[in-house]
């Protein structure tokens, strides 16, 4: 049980996306840059004394011109021109790229309780020359902590930025900067890069307002008299034994009326595609779930060729979970005849054992675009492959791949149009949309911002049907050592969350929504935290409605609200 818990623990979304946390709290100093918008058309320090003891500098070598100008706006009169003719030189004598910055103080909002700083803005470099690209940083003025994961490609129009770091009251200073990667001893000659509409603002917790933004409830609970959506929970246990289990499917059959049975903990590939019995391990456990599945429930089954990485195939299960792949299955493609023989004969196996409501058949499968992009193409192919045939065996069930919208809504991230016009073609093949969201992984300040995650998927899929696969946030804020980064959390803001999930889920009629978790895993992770490598695994912990022991916490009494209510689809 232990085993196929973790498959929830993903490394590549934390190593995506933890730099760009932030713990929205009580503390909040609004925008400190008096001039973002350059609207003054000044960029002297006389005209943006909130940006620190300097105005804008640059290179020291070949030239570095920065003006205020009105040639490409992104909102308002003005924006930063930056020519990055130069390069930068270092006290060694050796070259590196040019970069442009201002430094600003911490101490006045550390002092008051800021513990993140979050930096937002727009960039245009639709007249960057193609083999340069441009980076955003954050860092301290020692830069024991920085932020270098916003990469900005050459050649698009305004692009909008949001990154994010710990401050701490050891921070004096703090750098705000761009680097236009690949001028090292070259500089980029005639090219030139527009920056608008920039916000530096520095939130945290504090004893005066420890209520404000992510401890606030947008509002009293209202009465809901019916929804036209199922809800439920995976059986994901709070530990390993068998009355945590039992307690958590007790759960389930009291608080839902669907259950998601959720595999991502590999594939039996050799059995499969040589129609051999699958391993005691895993009939054991779907004989488990099966048999706990409270009557009458609708079934979510989703299985998935992809591994826990999101990078390429899925791992092998035989007498454990995510074993690695037989000698056989090596190095072989997602379109691999084989591998979609085997494939299908495990669906088609799946299938007929749960016999689902709703069937995904790729968990989180956007992922692959942007970690293994020359995988996808095989894998539209596996997935069309089995899709067909599946379909011809059960026309009615909803059969669909699984996506991750926190990620769709990285606009930092230099291949996110790729992303998203991906996905956006593949939901043709799709009978479903469905999400995996998990707000923390994307900086939205309050919960109730949710609604413009919400907004944005309505708006992208069109009039296809909406599912929400999996979601969560936590009750409590985690600090991850590894990342020196606080994930935001807090029990009167994941209720304010599952208020807005379950709000958009009526308004915009999903057909169900799934909390990942029931209740908090602390007495597992306390067992099994020796076997990773870092304390990353902590990250959903204490997503549960109920804490690690067993007091409900408000969003448990915002679902029940929910689930109280009667289920009727129009």
């Amino acid at each position: 049980m232990a085993s196929h818990a973790l498959r929830m623990l993903r490394i590549i979304m934390i190593v995506a996306i933890m730099p760009a946390l932030v713990l929205a709290a009580g503390y909040d100093s609004g925008n400190v840059l008096s001039n973002g918008g350059f609207e003054k058309g000044d960029v002297s320090e006389a005209a943006n004394d909130g940006m620190g003891a300097y105005p804008w500098l640059g290179g020291n070598r070949g030239g570095n011109a920065i003006a205020a100008t009105g040639k490409k706006i992104k909102s308002g009169s003005y924006s930063l021109e930056w020519s990055p003719i130069g390069w930068n030189v270092k006290d060694d004598g050796t070259d590196e790229d040019v970069s442009t910055f201002i430094v600003v103080s911490c101490g006045r909002y550390t002092s008051a309780g800021a513990d993140a700083v979050r930096f937002t803005g727009f960039v245009n470099t639709s007249s960057l020359e193609s083999k340069f690209g441009i980076q955003v940083i954050l860092a301290n003025d020692t830069f024991t902590r920085w932020n270098l994961d916003t990469t900005i490609p050459a050649g698009g129009d305004w692009k909008k930025f949001d990154v994010a770091m710990p401050v701490s009251s050891t921070d004096n200073l703090l750098f705000v900067a761009f680097k236009a990667l690949g001028t090292s001893g070259v500089g980029a000659g005639d090219s030139a890069v527009y920056i608008d509409d920039l916000t530096l603002t520095f939130t945290g917790k504090t004893k005066a307002a420890p209520e404000k933004a992510i401890n606030t409830l947008p509002k009293p609970l209202k009465i809901v008299n019916d929804r036209p959506f199922y809800m439920g929970f995976t059986p994901f246990p709070p530990d390993i034994t068998p009355e945590a289990v039992e307690r958590t499917y007790k759960g389930i059959a009291a608080n839902s009326d669907i259950i998601c049975h959720h595999f991502d903990d590999g594939v039996p590939w050799p059995e499969a595609l040589e129609g051999k019995p699958f391993s005691k391990h895993l009939t054991d456990g779907w004989k488990t779930r099966r048999d706990k599945t409270p009557a009458n429930f609708k079934v979510f089954v989703a299985v998935t060729p992809l591994n826990a990485f999101r990078k390429g195939m899925a791992l092998y299960h035989g007498e454990k979970d995510n074993m690695p792949l037989p000698k056989a299955f090596e190095n072989k493609a997602f379109d691999d005849p084989e591998i979609m023989k085997a494939y299908l004969e495990y669906c088609r196996r799946t299938v007929k054992y749960f016999k689902p409501d709703y069937l995904a058949i790729g968990i989180e499968v956007n992922e692959l675009v942007h970690n293994s992009p020359e995988k996808w193409p095989g894998f539209v192919r596996l997935y069309k492959h089995v899709y067909s045939r599946l379909k011809k065996d059960y026309p009615q069930m909803p059969i669909f791949a699984t996506f991750t919208l926190h990620n769709m809504l990285q606009d930092g991230w230099s291949d996110i149009e790729l992303q998203r016009r991906k996905v956006k073609e593949f939901l043709p093949e799709v009978d479903i949309a469905g999400i995996s969201f998990y707000p923390f992984m994307k900086t939205l300040g309050a919960p109730e911002r949710s609604f413009e995650a919400f907004d944005w998927i309505r708006e992208f899929v069109g009039d296809k049907p909406i599912a929400i696969t999996e979601t969560g946030f936590p009750a409590e804020p985690t600090y991850l050592k590894d990342f020196n980064v606080t994930l935001p959390g807090g029990e009167q803001g994941q209720a304010a969350y599952i208020e807005s999930v379950l709000s958009a889920a009526g308004r915009d009629r999903y057909l169900f929504v799934i909390a990942f978790l029931y209740q908090d895993y602390d007495a597992l992770w306390e067992k099994i935290k020796g076997s990773f490598s870092g304390d990353w695994a902590a990250a959903w912990r204490d997503c549960g409605l109920i804490d690690g022991d067993g007091k409900k916490r408000p969003a448990h009494e915002v679902w029940r609200k929910y689930v109280r209510a009667k289920y009727l689809r129009k």
